[in-house]
């Protein structure tokens, strides 16, 4: 059977919705909770729409051989999904999903176990969904269909022109994010350092001053202090630093806290940097409690 451009663009449509139905389906029942899992803001997944349009295009004649229909499926969605993944981090600077964590990855963007799902997925579309699909598209009277079309297209263009525009913007926070993290942790690091050096000055100027050595002992103590001034310093350094960070990481607009929600890998990815940099900052503390009496 033949499948015009029409066509085509209606599998499109249809794939794309019920591609987006299947995400939020899967990540309530993992997570418990309703979120748009989709790449834009409408009800619509590409990926799924795009993936289906090339199986549909590449697989019809293979439609009787399963075996050809599972390897075909399970190569041109796993490689579309990998292209995807590495262009949109290679754009934006961050993972939109991950799967370091699961067996046979490559990379993080694809997995043998979703992989395999594709595949599986590829089959029982091919063979039980699509035959029903085509059919209803056939069904549709064409000046309306066209219309339909037309409209859904150019608000999929709009959609994904916003998205993109919100997507940059995301990226260029989380790049100055990424930043200031590299400069808090240099600071972290000297702060820990100067009051380690600080200590250990002090101790042997006190172990000197046992041995009679008190001119020893008051240079020392004066280049303790000295040090601990320099740290007060980074410590200021630090806090500007920091708030700044955090203005970053709680000032979400509605598109920036859908693309957390939608994929969690990236929440994930700056809570761990929250939580890290708020650990430095407690062990900072921690040592400047345990010490700071000793020089004031």
């Amino acid at each position: 059977m033949y499948y015009s451009l029409y066509d085509y663009v209606w599998f499109f449509m249809i794939y794309a919705v019920v591609g987006w139905m299947v995400e939020v389906a899967y990540a309530a029942v993992e997570t418990g909770k309703l979120s748009n899992r989709g790449f834009l803001n409408g009800p619509l997944c590409p990926i799924y729409g795009f993936g289906m349009v090339i199986v549909i295009f590449a697989l019809r004649p293979f439609n009787k051989n399963i075996p050809i229909l599972f390897a075909g499926s399970f190569m041109l969605t796993s490689v579309l999904e990998f292209i995807t993944g590495a262009v949109l981090e290679k754009l934006f600077n961050t993972k939109w999903w991950d799967y370091s964590d699961k067996p046979f990855n490559i990379m993080g963007y694809v997995c043998l176990k979703f992989s395999i799902g594709w595949g599986i997925g590829g089959v029982f579309i091919m063979r039980i969904i699509q035959p029903g699909v085509a059919k209803f598209v056939s069904k549709i009277p064409n000046t309306p269909g066209k219309i339909i079309c037309a409209i859904y297209m150019i608000s999929f263009v709009c959609d994904a022109a916003i998205t993109v525009r919100d997507m940059v913007k995301f990226g260029m926070k989380l790049k100055s994010m990424e930043m200031l993290t590299t400069q808090l942790r240099s600071i972290s690091d000297s702060m820990a350092q100067g009051i380690f050096e600080g200590v250990v000055t002090t101790q042997k100027s006190m172990d000197e001053f046992k041995d009679g050595v008190a001119e020893y002992t008051k240079e020392g103590i004066e280049k303790t202090k000295e040090g601990i001034e320099k740290t007060k310093e980074l410590q200021k350094k630090y806090e500007e630093l920091y708030t700044k960070y955090m203005e970053l990481f709680s000032n979400k607009r509605f598109t920036n806290h859908r693309f957390t929600k939608a994929f969690p890998s990236m929440k994930r990815k700056i809570g761990k940097t929250k939580d890290k940099y708020n650990a430095f900052w407690d062990k900072y503390n921690e040592i400047w409690d345990k010490y700071k009496n000793m020089f004031s």
